[in-house]
Order: structure tokens, then sequence, then C-alpha cells
């Protein structure tokens, strides 16, 4: 789980300074947002193949789900935060790797908690 927490790691920074933000004024393109949900998807997918008691259907199944709930919550906890740090009219003084860098590593911390919390409940205890 560390080398995969280290390489998505340094992707999503390598990423965030080469992509506009999706929270730059105007937006960005189409396909840059589906590019978005699939980085999160195969971030997800990472992060769940390393349980051992999903079978392929539910690790693609839950990938899904849980890089669509994390995309939402993502972009809800920093564009909070953004109007916190710039103000409420932060496109205007926005930094595009700035706006990323915070994106991203909500969303992996997100999802690094998610499977943690999943491989704890499906972990069967040796010593029972």
């Amino acid at each position: 789980m560390k080398n995969r927490i280290i390489f998505i790691s340094i992707f999503l920074i390598i990423w965030s300074f080469i992509v506009a933000s999706h929270f730059q004024k105007g937006g960005v393109d189409k396909i840059l947002h589906y590019c978005i949900f699939t980085i999160f998807l195969i971030m997800t997918f990472i992060y769940l193949s390393s349980v051992e008691s999903f079978i392929i259907a539910e690790k693609v199944l839950y990938s899904l789900i849980f890089s669509i709930l994390s995309l939402i919550t993502t972009s809800f906890v920093t564009e909070k935060l953004l109007e916190k740090i710039y103000g409420a009219d932060y496109e205007i003084y926005l930094s595009n790797s700035i706006a990323n860098l915070i994106f991203y590593s909500f969303g992996n911390w997100f999802l690094i908690f998610v499977v943690l919390a999943i491989r704890k409940a499906t972990s069967v205890n040796k010593y029972e």
C-alpha cells in the first residue's frame, strides 16, 4: 500500500502542474472533466486492488462508487477551502497549481481513508 500511495502522490503532483484547474474562471474543457474522473477511478481501483477479499467485479463496482463520491466530496471541500483562502471571488486570484494540489490531495486522502476502512472491516481476526 505504501508504494501505491507514493506512486499516486508523485503522479498527482506532476498532473497538478500540467493541467488547468477546474476551479478557474470558466472551468475546463469537457474532456478534462472525463480525465479527472478517470484519474479518480484509476486511483480508487489501484487502492482497492490491495483488498484481497473482493473479486474483480466488486473492485470495479466499488471503484466506480467511491470515485464518484470522492469527486463530489473533494470538489465541495476544495471550493469551500478556496473561498476561505482567497475570498468569494477566488477565481480571479486563483493559482491553478495550488488549487489542483489541494483538490487532488483531498481526493487522494479521502480514498486512502475509505480503503483503509474497508480493509479494516473485511479483515479477519486470526486470534478469534
